[in-house]
């Protein structure tokens, strides 16, 4: 399956369009992600043609993605508590009086607050889903350069380079090969000993590529208690979803 990647700025903000050609596709199907927006065409469509149908629609695609963007805004309003490093705070949104352009999001002793600018508000609301993930994005990549690290010295397995990106359902990927290792943003949402069994089985990985008897010796030989961190993924997968 062919994939071709390329940025535009929808409200301030620069949107991945990830192109995706499928032999089994007849004619070209959008769907609309908080960060992403994804095209599949029919592999047989040529460039040109996508491009034409692209332009005449874009007005269409992106009133649709904004919609998309304000459901996800409703959701968040609508949950009283949300993670952060394993410990649940109240989630507040709140109108800034102040005379600001971005939606901001701060944590304090109790609380996460997504303040959105009262100017404009039907504008930025449809924004705060990028504010959410950007705090939890450089949570998660603050708390990897510390846990990352050590685990790496631990198991004594190296790696290259670390993405840290929003996912549904994935918590990490590994590209053995490269030795390129993939987390999601949401990490920060959990606590450090679940991060950890997530880290470890992405490291082991880079050493056993599929999930066979050698790979999960390895895990447990670092994470005996990876069933329990495992259950506990389980137990609050929904709480994790603010989109």
């Amino acid at each position: 399956m062919a994939v071709n990647k390329f940025y535009v700025t929808i409200d301030g903000k620069n949107v991945l369009v990830n192109i995706k050609s499928n032999s089994m596709s007849k004619n070209i199907t959008v769907r609309y992600l908080e960060s992403e927006i994804v095209i599949i065409k029919p592999t047989r469509m040529s460039n040109i043609a996508l491009k034409r149908v692209l332009e005449d629609n874009k007005t269409k695609i992106v009133e649709e993605y904004i919609a998309n963007l304000r459901k996800c805004f409703n959701k968040i309003c609508k949950l009283n508590t949300i993670f952060y490093d394993g410990k649940e705070y109240t989630l507040k949104i709140i109108k800034q009086d102040e005379n600001r352009s971005n939606v901001t999001v701060r944590l304090d002793e109790k609380s996460l607050l997504v303040l959105v600018p009262i100017k404009n508000w039907d504008e930025k609301k449809s924004v705060a889903i990028y504010a959410l993930d950007e705090f939890f994005r450089e949570s998660t990549k603050r708390m990897l350069k510390t846990e990352l690290v050590n685990w790496s010295k631990v198991t004594n397995i190296s790696y290259n380079k670390v993405n840290v990106k929003r996912a549904k359902t994935r918590w990490g990927s590994c590209v053995k090969n490269m030795r390129n290792l993939n987390f999601n943003l949401k990490l920060s949402m959990m606590p450090r000993y679940v991060r950890s069994s997530i880290i470890v089985h992405e490291l082991c990985h880079i050493i056993e590529a599929n999930h066979g008897a050698n790979f999960w010796k390895l895990v447990y030989s670092y994470i005996p208690n990876y069933d329990e961190c495992k259950k506990w993924l389980k137990d609050n997968f929904e709480k994790l979803s603010y989109d």
